[in-house]
């Protein structure tokens, strides 16, 4: 078989099979209810044959009895009307077996009972017109029906004879069919496992087996694992989006190098476009690309839906280097902080499962709701939340609890890594600036980030510390008013 180079061929092979299989199983089908029906009027045929020429002797012997039984009659009027009513019956009959009948010599027989049941008929009449028949009858004497059926009798075994060959012919094709069906019905079952075994086997290597590799990498590479690039196999769609998604990764890699090898405080303003330009472009196109997918199996759905989650992901990242460049501005709605926090933690669970941490919640779940953006909210709790998974051992708890006080919502996040190196916020130095990252794929940028988001929201955002013991990170939630604060930026376009 030959290779498919698309999706669309790959398609049209799975489509094509199940069109085959439908043609092969209706056919087979159709043959049998074809012959079947054929079989089963022609056997209805030959029974009413049969129930015909057996009604018509019936009829012919009770006609010769009637002759017999004159003198039991009331007068000669009353029997020739009892008489009479036999032979257009018996006409009718023998029209009727006639109009049945369908092969030569059905019809050669037919009309040997009609010409010798004329001739019975004709002396049957002779005979009541004679003289003497009525003082035969009146000494005893009667007429031997036997004898004057003799002939009709004779052919009337033909006609059986010949509809019992018919019989046993239809009888030997049916065993026939049945044999021939024995042997042909498991085709159809056999022939459905092997178009089904082998269309199945091109759409997982080609498609479903590439997809799902695709989607390992993605999630690798949004770990920070970049190596190895991601294969480029399968058929054309899927081999276009490991080539952008291979870009895209070079570009970020590009990109991270360039911040390590320079000073990031001096460099930030100019660095940031450039990252967020060489990654968005190769982004929207993964993402298109991964939207435009026909799929029609579970497997590749959840493959595509994996690679949407990812792109998104990596355009939050984008845009919060970004966002830090610029005044923040708040889209204020209603929304339950707690169910953001949640919301945050499923998307941080590979990380959590890879280090083996488990997450303590405790505290208030806040029925009412918080006037905030989101969005921006959901960036600074994930830079904080993940800062808190980096700096943890393996098999850590992290706890965070929920306090509600007066119209105030306290959320703490305390780790138990090794403490920050210094603390970003003091007295005597209040606004948080990007500072240097002790990761090596940090951007400094996470701490500022969120401290920026607070501010612009009128929350407060403190840090304690202690070398050995771990972080605790507050966040206090004004949950009744809200009173931005002034925030500065650097003009630089995205």
């Amino acid at each position: 078989m030959r290779r498919p180079h698309s999706l669309k061929n790959l398609l049209l092979l799975y489509e094509t099979t199940f069109l085959l299989l439908v043609i092969v199983t209706g056919t087979i089908g159709g043959s049998w209810a074809y012959w079947w029906q054929k079989t089963s009027s022609e056997s209805a045929r030959i029974n009413i044959l049969y129930h015909s020429i057996y009604k018509i002797r019936e009829n012919l012997f009770k006609q010769i009895e009637s002759v017999n039984n004159t003198n039991r009659l009331e007068g000669p009027a009353a029997f020739i009307t009892f008489y009479q009513d036999y032979p257009t019956l018996i006409n009718q009959q023998l029209n009727d077996l006639a109009n049945t009948a369908i092969s030569e010599t059905e019809q050669t027989l037919v009309r040997q009972l009609q010409i010798v049941y004329f001739t019975i008929q004709s002396n049957l009449e002779a005979l009541l017109n004679s003289s003497t028949f009525y003082a035969q009858l009146a000494q005893g004497q009667t007429i031997n029906a036997q004898a004057i059926m003799a002939k009709f009798d004779v052919i009337f075994t033909q006609f059986l004879g010949a509809l019992e060959a018919q019989r046993q012919i239809i009888d030997a094709q049916n065993q026939q069919w049945i044999k021939w069906t024995l042997l042909i019905i498991p085709l159809p079952t056999l022939l459905a496992i092997l178009l089904l075994m082998r269309s199945r086997h091109a759409i997982r290597k080609h498609f479903v087996s590439p997809i799902y590799q695709i989607t390992t990498d993605a999630r690798r590479i949004s770990a920070g694992v970049y190596d190895p690039p991601i294969s480029v196999i399968g058929v054309e769609e899927v081999q276009t989006l490991a080539n952008a998604m291979n870009q895209m990764t070079q570009a970020l890699l590009a990109s991270q190098s360039a911040l390590l090898e320079t000073e990031r405080q001096a460099a930030l303003g100019a660095l940031v476009p450039v990252v967020a330009h060489n990654v968005r472009n190769p982004l929207a196109s993964i993402r298109a690309i991964a939207q435009m997918m026909d799929c029609t199996h579970a497997e590749t759905t959840e493959a595509r839906d994996d690679i949407i989650t990812t792109v998104d992901r990596l355009e939050r990242w984008v845009s919060s280097l970004v966002s830090y460049l610029h005044p923040l501005k708040p889209c204020l709605q209603p929304a339950c902080f707690a169910n953001l926090l949640t919301t945050t933690i499923q998307l941080l669970k590979t990380k959590l499962d890879a280090k083996q941490l488990t997450i303590h919640f405790t505290g208030d779940t806040l029925p009412n709701k918080v006037l905030m953006d989101a969005n921006l909210v959901e960036q600074a709790i994930y830079g904080l939340l993940n800062n808190a998974i980096e700096a943890s051992p393996l098999g850590a708890t992290i706890h965070i609890t929920l306090k509600t006080q007066e119209t105030d919502l306290y959320c703490t996040i305390t780790d138990q890594g090794a403490g920050m190196p210094f603390i970003p916020q003091t007295p005597q130095h209040p606004t948080v600036t990007p500072m240097p990252s002790t990761k090596r794929f940090g951007t400094g940028l996470g701490i500022p980030f969120a401290f920026k988001v607070c501010q612009a929201h009128g929350w407060q955002l403190t840090f304690h510390s202690e070398q050995g013991k771990g972080t605790c990170v507050q966040l206090l939630i004004k949950t009744n008013h809200y009173t931005p604060m002034q925030t500065e930026s650097l003009n630089i376009d995205s």
